[in-house]
């Protein structure tokens, strides 16, 4: 891993000094570390720099819990986000995390420069898949909002809302959804109420 900033969310300098020991340690290459002991320094730090790695303690002064990590992914959607737990026994809230948009979720005591390292690289790839998912899935939406769009624009007589079939056919809507052949043409009048107008 090269040239990644990361962004410590942590109240407790004893477990902010291990996280940064264990990045230190841990990863190669150029690392940009900023920390915040609150949210809202977090969200500040967020609002001014781009992270790569949210490294957070759901359990802040001014934020507990899944309403922690909610906030900073919506602070920071492109953003992975790393949970660095005390253990508490709680596999169900690390599971909760994760559902919640959090890539990982690590507990303190076992925290290791090799395993935050994987935890980052495999976090940033998660995040990187997902973001790539949501970009398929957006153009999909484009994409079909489009032949929504081309689907309305029928060939239609104003007067007698028959549609133009090709060959100079002017045919009614069943018999237009009958005929896959048929050719759309821009046309807004048929030739009988043409006369008519």
């Amino acid at each position: 891993m090269e040239n990644i900033s990361i962004l410590i969310v942590e109240n407790d300098p004893f477990s902010t000094d291990l996280v940064r020991e264990c990045l230190e340690l841990g990863i190669t290459g150029t690392t940009e570390i900023k920390e915040a002991e609150t949210l809202a320094s977090a969200m500040g730090l967020i609002a001014h720099y781009g992270f790569d790695v949210i490294l957070v303690d759901p359990t802040l002064p001014d934020a507990r819990g899944l309403d922690t990590i909610r906030r900073l992914i919506e602070a920071s959607p492109n953003t992975a986000v790393i949970v660095a737990a005390d253990s508490q026994g709680e596999e169900s809230f690390a599971i909760r995390c994760v559902r919640y948009g959090a890539q990982d979720h690590l507990e303190k005591q076992h925290l290791s420069p090799l395993a935050l390292r994987k935890s980052i690289a495999y976090a940033i790839e998660r995040k990187n898949i997902l973001q790539d998912n949501q970009d398929v899935l957006d153009d999909l939406a484009v994409a079909l909002h489009r032949i929504e769009k081309l689907e309305n624009l029928l060939p239609l007589c104003v007067g007698c809302k028959k549609i133009y079939g090709g060959d100079s056919q002017w045919v009614s809507l069943d018999d237009y959804q009958d005929r896959p052949e048929i050719q759309s043409e821009k046309h807004l009048i048929c030739p009988d109420c043409q006369d008519q107008i």
